[in-house]
C-alpha cells in the first residue's frame, strides 16, 4: 500500500528531530518515531527503512586487477610488489566483509526495535483489556443499581397504590379527615418526585456507562487490528532482513573467489617474475664466460708477437756477419 506525502514527511521530520536529540549519534528507534509521528507500525518502519538507507553511504566495489603501481614497483622490487599485491587483493574482501557486519548489525538492530515495539503495543492492548474488563464491571454494577432503583420504584409504586386504597377509604369512611388525607396526598407526591429523580439519575448514570462501555469495545477493535497489521508487517520485514543476508553472504563467498584469483595471478607472475630472473642471470653468467674466454684469447695473442726493438737488433746481427 503507498503512503501518502504527509505521513512520510511526519515519519522523516520526527526521525530527523529525535536524531538531532541524539547528537546524530545513533539513530532513533522505530517505536519513538511511531509515537511523534502519530502513524502506523508499518508505514513507520517502511519509511524508516529507507531513511536510514540514505543516511549511510553504499559500500564501492574495489578492482582486484594489478594496477599500474603495482608493475611499476614489481620492476624495482619483487618482495613490495607481492606485499603491494597481496594488500589490494585484500581491500575487497576487508570491504566486502565490512558491509556484510554493518547490514547485519542494522538488520540486528530493526529486528529488536520491531520486538520492542511489538511488545509495546502488546502491553498497551492488555492496558485497554483491563480496562475494557473494568468498564464490563461498572456496567454490571449500574446494572444491578438499575435494578435496585427499578425494584424500589415498583415497592414506591405498590405503597402508592396502597396508600391511594386508604386514601379512597379514609375519604369514605370519614369526611373529617381530610386533614389526613391532604396530608397523605402530600407524602405520596413526595415519594413520588423522589423516586422519579432517582429513577432519572439512575438512568443518566447506565447511559454513560453504556457510552463508555462501547468507546472501550471499539477502542480494543482498533488496537487489536492494529497489533495484527503490525506483527505482519515486523514478519515480513524480518524475512525481507534474512533475504539480504543471504543476498550478503552469496556476494561474500563471491568476493572471496575473486580474492582466490587474483593470488593465483599474483603467484603467476612471481614465477614468471623468478623465471625471467633466473634466464637473465644465466645469459649474464654465459656473457662473463665468454667474456673471459676472449681476455684470454687476447693475451695469448700478445704473448706470441715480437716487439719492433727485437726485430731491430736481429738485423744489426745479421749484417755484422756478412763478408
Amino acid at each position: 500500500m503507498e503512503i501518502s506525502s504527509d505521513v512520510r514527511a511526519r515519519i522523516i521530520d520526527a526521525a530527523e528531530q529525535l536524531f538531532e536529540e541524539a547528537g546524530r549519534e545513533r539513530f532513533p528507534p522505530i517505536d519513538q518515531v511511531r509515537r511523534l509521528a502519530r502513524v502506523g507500525m508499518n508505514d513507520a518502519s517502511t519509511v524508516m527503512k529507507e531513511w536510514r538507507r540514505q543516511q549511510t553511504s553504499a559500500p564501492r566495489s574495489i578492482a582486484v586487477e594489478v594496477p599500474d603501481r603495482i608493475k611499476e614497483v614489481f620492476h624495482g622490487a619483487l618482495a613490495e610488489a607481492w606485499q603491494e599485491a597481496q594488500d589490494l587483493a585484500n581491500e575487497s574482501l576487508t570491504a566486502a566483509q565490512q558491509a556484510w557486519e554493518s547490514e547485519r548489525t542494522e538488520a540486528d538492530s530493526l529486528r529488536r526495535e520491531l520486538s520492542d515495539a511489538y511488545e509495546a503495543q502488546a502491553d498497551e492492548l492488555e492496558e485497554v483489556q483491563k480496562q475494557l474488563a473494568a468498564a464490563l464491571e461498572r456496567a454490571d454494577t449500574a446494572e444491578k443499581a438499575t435494578t435496585e432503583v427499578e425494584n424500589k420504584l415498583a415497592e414506591a409504586r405498590e405503597q402508592i397504590h396502597v396508600l391511594q386504597g386508604r386514601w379512597d377509604d379514609a375519604e369514605r369512611r370519614d369526611k373529617d379527615k381530610a386533614d389526613r388525607i391532604a396530608e397523605l396526598k402530600r407524602e405520596l407526591a413526595d415519594e413520588r418526585q423522589q423516586a422519579e429523580r432517582a429513577a432519572e439519575r439512575h438512568d443518566a448514570e447506565l447511559g454513560e456507562l453504556r457510552s463508555k462501555l462501547e468507546d472501550a469495545r471499539s477502542e480494543l477493535v482498533r488496537v487489536q487490528s492494529r497489533a495484527e497489521a503490525d506483527a505482519d508487517a515486523a514478519k515480513q520485514r524480518e524475512q525481507e532482513a534474512e533475504a539480504r543476508a543471504s543476498a550478503l553472504r552469496a556476494e561474500l563467498d563471491k568476493t572471496r573467489e575473486q580474492h582466490a584469483a587474483a593470488q593465483e595471478r599474483a603467484d603467476a607472475a612471481v614465477s614468471e617474475a623468478r623465471e625471467r630472473a633466473a634466464t637473465l642471470s644465466g645469459r649474464l653468467e654465459a656473457a662473463t664466460e665468454q667474456n673471459r674466454e676472449l681476455m684470454a684469447a687476447f693475451g695469448s695473442q700478445v704473448k706470441k708477437k715480437p716487439s719492433p726493438a727485437r726485430k731491430k737488433s736481429a738485423s744489426k746481427d745479421h749484417g755484422d756477419e756478412t763478408p
